[in-house]
Formats: structure tokens, sequence, C-alpha cells
């Protein structure tokens, strides 16, 4: 409709300069739009769209002569009365639109003129040759242009410039500073031009100004016209600028939540003081999927980190890692943890949780010890907290190196604790689960107990956790009746709150306090539901099958004495004893990083009667650890387990056989970190290139071993079955335990070797390998050392009750991660059960049954109660026990 009476009005202008009579449109307000009398519709204005329909308007149809002293008014009722047409034909002069047109494009030649000018200087500011005759003003002419007074336009530009750097309510005052001198300007002329009052003549110009709805130009002289055109025109700018300025502090704004340093008012979050490029990553993953998964009872988000990279390196790492994520639910900060004023700047008195980690930092860096560190990190810290703030816990990490061992018990360590603990802050060492020492002796003794561990400690979608529960039904319940009751989780152990001591595998009439607490395991937080009904269920269908076995053993019993075949699996308690202290031959290739420490793990976890050789390399920088282990160990009987120390050339094959890889039952790759000078990429392509040199050992000893069978006369047909592929029965395969950084790393360890079984008595394994003729193929143990450290971390964080669980795992003493056969516990193979069946077998022994590991290296954890399993020769039961 606008369109179309816009395209009238100029013909009803057209016409009124031809001297035509025309018509115009008046709005009951005071607008006014001019028409030809052939183009009034009757009744109405016409549709845009479908001409035959009519629109009720404002308006109302005056018509009126060129020549008409008076103008057509319409009444209220509609009808049209005799009155002046000079001011309703203002835009009928040809001068006036003339004048208002000039005017116009004056205004924006000149702001044109303006704008290139700019423009032009600012081209010619990046312009070479500029640059340098500006450059070459030195001296006299500098001194010459300081004499004389300044340029008022140089001046005025310097101070608008100014006034633009001031906060946003400067700026707006600047512009209104502008836009006030223009309205009360722009009303002093239209009163002049037009005679109006000075009221209505500053409404008049601020409405043009302003463009207020409703506001025209359409006054009775030219100048009065001319006038309102340039305050519009002046006014525009005004609103450009402001419009600027408001867009200048959004983006600003925006850009210092994304970039800045300043401040965060954040209540209940999470910190992390201290940067590593690669655990830091690691431990957002662990604590962003852990919140997914145990939701209020995880860390709370955000995360802020402090750390004393620069914060755009920082935010780069994490924006390829998490995109968006990024200042939304991780958020990054500048600072030394040891200031108050940068801890005040990630609120840290006001999170719920602080995790206090080791910096990435090189050796000739570092300034301070980590013991010196924290301890200032933690005075800082209560400094800034306040009797009677939120509870608050702080979680110590320490690095693979142990320079924190033993901070919590030295008096410094003590006192600081003592007295953030009087401020609701309770400070946790979490040392024990950063030695992965006890992890790889684990692991070298069991092949396939990384893969246990891996899915224990890691947060990922449909794994397993552990998790803390108040006894449920708030009275005196024995043991057994309390894992009767969780048809969806697996208890596995029990926290006296009183003392605080953690107990795993409890006999099953060992009974639960009201106030204790319980350690289960399972998939999720919904899943720890106590059900009563269940309980009584599963309590009836134990006994009913613990009588049914009695009677079949009777039956067997009469039927056929009972004779253990020699070579068999173990089925007599001396037999089962005897599986379980099998001696081991383990040999560590200490590349890097404390191999006292695995030493030390190595000789709580050997059976009695273990060989383990300690290879260290020929480097300078090894003399001192070498000396270490040789007064320490070598030639030495620790705790049962045979020590002794080597010293060579690491990749020399004949190095290797002097080690007796090729006789070992695992090798141990030292682990090498950051600490050691061992960059992550570095470290993990160390391990690659050693896999592959044990590879070819192991290919190598076979065909010299069958090279030599083929020279002997008479060669038996177990040489000859040798020769044609086949595998010598009971050989299991070298188990290769190594740490590695990156998941891509892991990928291409599992890659270097054909995923064949090579020993047909245990296939378990990651990754096997043969050649025609091999007698020996790899297992290859990987442990992802990061995600298994902020998994645990992560884990006992959110859930403080469970460090005393992961601390009993990790240690020689007590309750571990074991992998045994079935017969072991009586649990007959082939043969269908239950998993309640397989659990009541398993404690007999006072052992809790976790899961089991499938023929192909898989884990499976968290069996449902009343769920059918049949276990195969090959497959062996994941169980916590103290033996």
């Amino acid at each position: 409709t606008k369109t179309t009476m816009l395209l009238r009005t100029w013909q009803g202008l057209l016409s009124t300069a031809e001297g035509k009579p025309s018509c115009f449109l008046r709005h009951r307000t005071s607008q006014h739009v001019r028409m030809p009398p052939t183009q009034i519709p009757t009744g109405g204005i016409p549709h845009p769209v479908t001409t035959n329909r009519l629109v009720r308007a404002p308006y109302v149809v005056c018509r009126a002569s060129q020549n008409d002293d008076d103008s057509n008014r319409a009444s209220s009722d509609g009808s049209i009365q005799g009155s002046s047409p000079t001011k309703e034909v203002l835009w009928a002069n040809p001068q006036t639109r003339i004048l208002t047109i000039s005017g116009v494009v004056a205004g924006f030649f000149l702001l044109g003129f303006a704008i290139k000018k700019g423009m032009g200087q600012n081209r010619a500011e990046e312009t070479p040759a500029q640059l340098a005759t500006m450059n070459s003003m030195t001296a006299a002419q500098v001194i010459k242009q300081s004499t004389i007074n300044p340029d008022m336009l140089e001046v005025a530009h310097y101070r608008t410039l100014q006034a633009f750097n001031f906060p946003t309510y400067g700026k707006l005052l600047a512009i209104l500073a502008v836009g006030l001198p223009l309205v009360v300007v722009g009303a002093f002329f239209y009163r002049r031009t037009s005679g109006a009052e000075w009221g209505d003549s500053l409404w008049k110009a601020y409405s043009i100004a302003a463009d207020i709805p409703g506001s025209e130009i359409n006054e009775d002289t030219p100048k009065a016209n001319f006038v309102l055109n340039m305050v519009h025109l002046f006014s525009l700018c005004t609103f450009a600028v402001l419009v600027g300025v408001f867009t200048s502090e959004i983006e600003g704004g925006v850009e210092a939540l994304r970039t800045g340093n300043f401040p965060l008012p954040e209540t209940g979050h999470t910190v992390v003081l201290g940067w590593s490029s690669r655990q830091s990553v690691v431990l957002l993953k662990e604590i962003l999927e852990a919140h997914s998964q145990r939701g209020k009872a995880a860390l709370q988000l955000p995360v802020v980190l402090l750390g004393t990279e620069d914060k755009g390196a920082m935010d780069e790492v994490l924006m390829n890692e998490f995109g968006d994520v990024v200042n939304r639910l991780v958020i990054t900060r500048q600072g030394s943890p040891t200031r108050p004023l940068d801890l005040a700047r990630v609120s840290a008195s006001r999170a719920s949780t602080v995790i206090w980690m080791p910096p990435d930092q090189e050796e000739e860096e570092k300034m301070i010890d980590a013991n010196t560190s924290l301890s200032a990190t933690l005075a800082s810290l209560h400094s800034l907290r306040r009797q009677g703030s939120p509870p608050q816990r702080v979680m110590v990490c320490e690095d693979a190196a142990g320079e924190l061992e033993g901070w919590d018990e030295a008096p410094s360590g003590r006192l600081i604790s003592d007295h953030l603990l009087e401020r609701g802050s309770q400070v946790t060492s979490l040392a024990d689960l950063s030695n992965l020492n006890g992890i790889m002796a684990q692991v070298g003794l069991q092949p396939g107990l990384s893969a246990v561990f891996e899915e224990v400690c890691q947060h990922s979608s449909g794994s397993y956790e552990f998790y803390s529960l108040t006894n449920p039904i708030q009275k005196d319940i024995t043991f057994r009746q309390a894992r009767k009751g969780f048809p969806k989780a697996v208890l596995v152990g029990v926290v006296d709150v009183d003392t605080g001591a953690t107990l795993l595998s409890p006999p099953d009439s060992f009974v639960v306090s009201p106030n204790d607490v319980l350690l289960l395991m399972a998939e999720g937080a919904e899943n720890l539901t106590y059900n009563i009904r269940e309980a009584e269920r599963a309590e009836a269908a134990s006994l009913a099958a613990a009588e049914q076995a009695q009677r079949e053993q009777q039956l067997v019993a009469e039927a056929a004495p009972f004779k253990a075949r020699k070579g068999g699996k173990p089925t007599t308690p001396e037999q089962r004893q005897e599986e379980l202290h099998k001696p081991e031959k383990v040999v560590v290739l200490g590349f890097g990083g404390s191999v006292k420490r695995l030493a030390e793990s190595l000789a709580d976890f050997c059976p009695p009667g273990s060989k383990v050789t300690l290879a260290i390399p020929e480097d300078p920088s090894c003399d001192g650890e070498y000396q270490l282990l040789r007064a320490s160990y070598n030639g030495l009987k620790v705790n049962d387990a045979h020590f002794r120390v080597l010293r060579g050339n690491m990749s020399s094959n004949e190095f290797l056989r002097k080690a007796g890889v090729t006789e070992a039952d695992s090798v141990i790759l030292g682990a090498v970190n950051a600490s050691d000078g061992w960059e992550p990429a570095d470290a993990d392509a160390l391990v690659v290139a050693t896999t592959l040199q044990l590879h070819s050992l192991l290919e190598d000893e076979a065909s010299r071993y069958l090279a030599a069978q083929a020279n002997l006369d008479g060669k038996s047909s177990k040489t000859r079955g040798l020769g044609s592929g086949k595998v010598l029965k009971g050989n299991r395969p070298l188990s290769v335990v190594s740490c590695v950084a990156e998941e891509r790393t892991k990928d291409v360890l599992n890659n270097i070797v054909a995923p064949r079984a090579a020993w047909q008595g245990n296939p378990i394994s990651t990754s096997l390998a043969t050649t025609k003729g091999s007698s020996r193929g790899l297992s290859l143990q990987v442990i992802m050392t990061q995600e298994l450290m902020s998994g645990m971390l992560t884990q006992v964080a959110s859930d403080p009750m469970l460090l005393g669980l992961f601390e009993e795992l990790l240690r020689d003493e007590g309750s571990e991660l074991y992998m045994r056969a079935p017969e072991v516990y009586g649990v007959p193979v082939n043969i269908t059960k239950t998993w309640d069946e397989v659990q009541d077998a398993v404690r007999m022994s006072n052992t809790v049954c976790i899961g089991y590991l499938d023929q192909f290296g898989k884990v499976h954890l968290g069996v449902k109660s009343g769920t059918d399993i049949t276990l195969l020769p090959a497959e062996k039961l994941v169980v916590i026990a103290e033996i």
C-alpha cells in the first residue's frame, strides 16, 4: 500500500507542477499525499495485490487546485471543507524540490569526500614510500612542528578519538554532546525559517533527528524544508556512530569473554591449577564424560584452568579438542597458582573442587620444586578462605617422577592441610594413584589385565565405574544380603565411616552397619537401587543351586573316584595354590623413568621364585641409577624374587638375548615421561621401535631354532611339525607391557603384528603374531598412562570414598585385581551356569568376582544377576582378592 501511494504521490507532485488539478490524501494526523483526481478510488484505496479490493486507510481524499488559496480540509466525518492549499502543496513548487535535492546531494558529496579523504590517508599510511617520508621527518622537523600551535582540525580530530576511547557511558555522553547541539541548532534555524514557537521547533528538530514514526518534512517554505533535511542528514551520522558504539561494545564484550583474563564470578565450580598440554586435555575429557554419566555426583561445571602458559596457546589447544565447549564449560585463565591474586581471578576460594597438578615445565624453566610450589599454592588458597566457607575438596596429584612422595606426611604438609581443614577445605593426596608402576607390574604378571584397568578406571559410554552408597536400608545387614539386593551392580567392599577404613571382599557373614558406605561397580548411578524382593529371590535361588550342586558331586564321587590328570587344569586345592603362585620370568628394559620404583613394585607383586632382570642402557645419564640398582638388587633376593642388573646396548639383539628376553614370560618397557626430558611423541616412537625389535628378535630366534633342528639327523615328527608352522603347545606368547601417550600409537602397535593367536593354551591377548615356524608371538599390553591417571583422579574427586578402593587395588597390600581360571574356584567350564552361581562359588574363597575376560580379550564387567553364562577353557574370571 505504501509503495502504491508513494508512486501516486510523485505523480501528483508532477501534475501539480504542470498546473493540472490534483488531489491529496491527508492522514488523520498531519500526513499529506497528493494524487491525481483520475487515480482517486471510490470508497477507499486499491489493495496493492488485488486491485478489485479496497482497503480502509487512515486517509481522506481532498480535491485542490494549484491556484486555490484555500485547501480542502476533511472533517472528522469525511466531508470536505474549504481551506487554503498553500501549506498542503509544499512540494508542488519546483524550487522547493530543487533546493532540497541539491542540499541532500551536497551533503552526501561532502560526506563521501570526507570518507574518501580518510581512506586515502589510510592507504597512504600503508604505502612504503609514505611510511619512509613519515619516518624521515625527524629531529628538526619534529622540533619545528612542536614549537607551533596545532591546527584546530587536528586538535578536534585528536579529541574525538580520545572520546571514543572512553567507557560506554563516556561514548554515549560524547554522542549526546554532538546530537544535542544538532537539535538546538536545527530548532533555531527552523524557527527562523518557519516562524514556529521554540517548543514546537525543538520537538520538530528532535523528531526529524530521531526519525520518530509519523514525523515528515513538508513545510511551507523551502528554507524550512532545507533546514530539516540538513538536520536529518547529520542525524544519520549521529545514528551511525551510535550503532557503531553499541556494536563495538558488544563485540568487545564477547571478545573479552573469549580472550580476556578478567576475574570470574563463579561459585561451586571446579578449578584445575597447573597446565599440561597433554594431561590437561585428557583430564578435561574424563571430567566431561563423568559429568554425563554421574550427573550431580560428578565434578561441577564449568571447569576453570589456571596456568602460567599463554592464554591464547591454551585456548588454541582446547579449541582443537573440544570446539565450542571452550569458554562455556571449559574456561582458561593465565596466572600462577602460587599468587593469591591469580587464585582470586578463578574464584578458587568459592570452588567446590580444586585439583592441583604438576605444571608442564622444562628442567631449565623450573625455578622451584614441586613441594615448594604446592606449599605456596595451598598457603595462598588458605589466605582466600574464610571461616564458614562452603565445603571444598582439594586434590593433590603427583607426577611420574615422584617429587611429592611423602609430602602429606611432612610437617609442612600436615600443617597447611590442618589449617585448610579448619576453613572447610579437605586436602587429599593422590600420590598412590599417580604411581603407575604398580599397574605395570600387575599387567606384566597377568597378560590381559590392562584391559580390565582401562575399563574400571576410565570414563566412556557404557563403561562400568565404581560408586559409593550409604547403607540403603539403614539397619544391620550381612554382606551376603547386601550383595544379593543389587541385581544391576556388583558389591565389592565396605567403608567404615567411623574409622575411614576400606575393606574389599569381606566374608559374606560380615555385618554392614547403618552408617557404613557400600562400594559398588555399576554402569551408571541409576543402577544403584537396592531391591529387597530381588535379594530374597536371589538368596532362594542360590540355596537351591547349592543343594543341587552338592547332590551332583555326591553322585560323581560314588560313580568314579576322583583322579587328577597330570598336566591338566588345577582341580585340587594343592594344584590351585600352585597355579596361583607359579614363578614368572620378567625383563625390564629401562629406557628412562624410575626403574627403581618399578623394581620395588615387581618385588611386591611377583610370586615367590620369580626372576627379574633390570636392563639399563649405556648412557652416561643413567650412571647414577645403574649404580643404585646394582647396590640394591643385583644378585639379591627381594621378597623371594631373584634380581639381576645388566647394562648394554638396548638396540642389540645379542644384549636382549643376554637379558633373557627370548625365555621371559613378559617384557616391561620402562615408562619415559616429560620429567625425564622426553616429549610424548618421542617416547611413543621409542615404544614402537622397541616393539618392532622384539618382534624381529622372536622371528630370528625361531629361524635359528629351526635351522639347528634341521641339521640334526633323524628329525622327530615333533620337529617336522614345528617346521610346518605349528606352535609348541603350552609356549605362551611374550607379553610386552608399554605405556603410551597417544591413542593413535596404540592403534599403530596393534597393527604391527598380525592378530593371530600364537599360544594354543591361552589365546587371550590384545595383539598376537606368529610367522611360519615361529614358536612364540607377541601379546601387547598397552597402558594409556594419562587416561588411567585422569580417570582415577576424576572418580576420586567426584567421590572421595573411592580413594581407599583405588589405593588398595594399586598396592601390594590388601586386595588387588586378578585374572584366574574358573577351575581355581571350582567353576566348571563348558557348562552353563547362572552368574549368581558363579559369584557364589567365588565367594567361598572370600573373593568378589566382578566379571570375566573372554577368549578374544574382551572384558565383561558387571554381569546382571540371573544371566546364564558358559565359560570356555581359555576364559578367565576377573576377581578382587588378597592373593
